[in-house]
């Protein structure tokens, strides 16, 4: 539209005989004064919207690079968090062996005794087995 509004400005074209012209040309001489600054309007238009669509453009390319960045700070994060996590397991687990370790230690299960008792060999005592006839059963309960 703007490229036909140019030939068609420029192409009217009034023809004006000249007296005595010192340069002899075709000067454009426009008819409707519109034209010209309703083509220039639509120029500077042009123009804007380039401009804007570059800008647009170069934005949007920063926009994209930024969202990368942040995913990839995303996912370091998420590494991190599961390192921290299995880490966490590791320090309770040894916490709790700390815990367990220091309790003994403060009921003295584990004590070394002062004296040791020695005792000679003791010699097994005769088992009396009773020989019964009668063969008593013990009832179960929930039977």
């Amino acid at each position: 539209m703007v490229s036909s509004m140019k030939t068609a400005a420029y192409k009217k074209v009034k023809q004006s005989p000249m007296q005595n012209p010192i340069i002899r040309a075709d000067f454009p001489v426009y008819e409707d004064v519109k034209q010209l600054p309703v083509f220039k309007f639509n120029r500077l238009l042009s123009c804007v919207l380039g401009v804007s669509i570059l800008i647009s453009i170069v934005s949007y390319s920063m926009v994209i690079a930024k969202e990368n960045a942040i995913i990839a700070y995303h996912n370091k994060a998420n590494d991190v968090n599961y390192d921290n996590i299995e880490l966490q397991n590791k320090v309770d687990s040894a916490r709790s062996f700390y815990n367990v370790n220091e309790k003994i230690t403060k009921i003295n299960f584990l004590k070394k005794p002062d004296k040791v008792l020695e005792v000679k060999a003791i010699t097994p005592s005769p088992v009396v087995v009773n020989k019964s006839d009668k063969v008593e059963v013990q009832p179960i309960s929930g039977y």
